[in-house]
């Protein structure tokens, strides 16, 4: 059998077990793919010296015009109790995930009562801004983990004493998911070990920092205390950078470099110039393959 040539392309790689099951590795923050999950998954490919190339995937980068639509038509677009609670804070985070358990937005909460704990020690000030946390995300009723869970989420903020400061929107439209984000402080992304996720990418694109677990695809994807935070997955960890993110023009600095950065690396444009600069260099390597005798026979 043909031996493989040096390039490998990878579309949106994810590990084929959870690396939580797997020795911790170190955090890796670079524009190059974090060769843990690679060299862990596929460990003889690894064995043998083969270092991929990634091509992510791409998401709609939307233009200042759309972005200013997006945050003027948030009483138009949200329903009226939730457009009214975002109204009635001084920033608000945002969780976008499926209504599972494996995707850990119970941290989202936890971290929201840590920081609202936090800040009852210290008294009312503008230090302390009055914090709102919105969970949105897929939500199927004919699905009993997606019932269960978003009403485990609901009873964990009574417990917490913060039902006041999570509001809920199970499933959402495309008009919607924009408005959440153009009225988001940052958005938060609790699964841990997660494969790329596309959430921190559509929130770089519109222009909003992330709050990340420090493991996974938000390695590669988050630019730690440059495009957002990257975090251990605890509650009071969490907390801190909650109130990091709300120190005057923190969020908006980040944000603004991540949308750069989502312009740059994983826009449509970006996927398609680096899908032909792949594809050149395999036609390119094989062209010299057939040249040197070195063909051999074609595999399907």
């Amino acid at each position: 059998m043909r031996q493989p040539g040096p390039l490998c392309t990878m579309i949106d790689a994810a590990p084929a077990y959870p690396t939580r099951l797997l020795p911790p590795r170190r955090p890796w923050n670079s524009d190059s793919p974090s060769p843990g999950i690679f060299a862990r998954t596929f460990r003889r490919l690894h064995g043998r010296g083969l270092v991929p190339d990634v091509l992510y995937p791409a998401v709609v980068v939307p233009s200042d015009a759309q972005l200013a639509a997006a945050r003027a038509g948030c009483k138009r677009t949200l329903p009226p109790d939730l457009a009214r609670f975002i109204e009635s804070r001084d920033a608000v985070f945002l969780s976008i995930n499926r209504f599972e358990r494996k995707k850990n937005v119970g941290l989202a909460i936890r971290a929201l009562a840590a920081a609202q704990a936090q800040a009852s020690h210290q008294g009312a000030s503008a230090a302390n801004p009055l914090l709102g946390l919105v969970i949105a995300g897929g939500h199927d009723a004919r699905l009993r983990e997606n019932v269960e869970h978003l009403a485990e989420l609901r009873a964990l903020a009574a417990e917490l004493g913060v039902a006041g400061a999570v509001a809920f929107l199970p499933s959402f439209t495309d008009a919607q998911r924009a408005a959440l984000l153009a009225s988001a402080r940052a958005v938060l992304y609790t699964p841990t070990d997660e494969h790329l996720g596309i959430v921190p990418l559509e929130a770089a694109a519109a222009g909003r920092a992330v709050l990340a677990c420090a493991s996974g695809g938000p390695l590669e994807t988050v630019v730690e205390s440059e495009t957002g935070l990257l975090r251990d997955p605890r509650p009071e960890v969490w907390a801190d950078a909650l109130r990091a993110l709300c120190v005057p023009g923190a969020a908006e600095r980040m944000g603004a470099a991540a949308r750069r950065r989502a312009a740059l690396r994983f826009s449509r444009a970006a996927f398609g110039e680096r899908l032909e600069g792949l594809v050149a260099r395999l036609a390119a390597h094989r062209a010299q393959r057939a040249g040197a005798g070195g063909g051999g026979a074609k595999t399907q």
